[in-house]
């Protein structure tokens, strides 16, 4: 049963790094140009369209609609869908090389009332 905990945990930690990537793809575009990277909703780079939610999703939103703008129809850069493979293969990386995995397994065994105590302990020493 082990084994599929960690396979499920290992594709989350992926899924998380391609929306980081995502993320980072966006700020090295908006932030030379001062664009906001907060506020202002995903577009097109060549039309402006606004981007759906299900044209947001990583590198699977690049594969259904060919590496193209759905609107436009004018070829998206692969240093994007390169960039999100690449910042969720390095999470994975950095999650099972500093051994977190068995960490995340090792807290899952403690017993509900055990992670109340060690809360309610840790709660007081911050606050004293």
């Amino acid at each position: 049963m082990e084994i599929y905990v960690m396979i499920l945990v290992n594709v989350a930690i992926f899924i998380i790094g391609l929306f980081f990537g995502s993320f980072y793809t966006l700020a090295r575009y908006r932030i030379p140009k001062s664009i906001d990277i907060v506020k202002k909703p995903s577009f097109c780079p060549k039309c402006n369209h606004k981007l759906g939610l299900l044209e947001q999703i990583p590198v699977l939103s690049y594969l259904i609609s060919g590496g193209k703008c759905v609107h436009c129809k004018k070829k998206i850069d692969n240093k994007y869908l390169f960039t999100e493979i690449f910042t969720g293969i390095m999470f994975l990386i950095i999650y099972n090389v500093y051994n977190l995995g068995v960490i995340m397994l090792n807290l899952s065994e403690f017993r509900v009332l055990d992670t109340l105590s060690i809360l309610s302990i840790l709660r007081n020493t911050i606050y004293i």
